[in-house]
């Protein structure tokens, strides 16, 4: 797994955090009525660390709905169990 940490050129580099990845997750399947921030907090909440909700698509209530979310990816292949069997089956 390649991580890549944000650098401004200026701080010492072991002072970048490769602790953490933000990433867009797509949302796809969700019934109309629940395409809004409440339900899509409870599912990012469930995979990682909610940062925001793509506001096009929340308005439009589009059928593939995108959270901007942060994972710990210390913990990576113990989440990647849990997704797979979760929702791989």
């Amino acid at each position: 797994m390649l991580v890549l940490g944000l650098y401004d050129g200026r701080r010492d580099l072991v002072a970048v955090s490769l602790n953490t990845l933000e990433t867009w997750v797509a949302v796809e399947g969700l019934v109309h009525n629940l395409r809004n921030t409440k339900a899509l907090n409870m599912v990012g909440s469930g995979l990682g660390r909610v940062i925001r909700f793509d506001q096009t698509a929340l308005k439009r209530k589009e059928e593939v709905q995108r959270i901007r979310l942060e994972f710990d990816v210390q913990g990576a292949s113990e989440f990647g169990r849990k997704l797979s069997s979760r929702w791989m089956e």
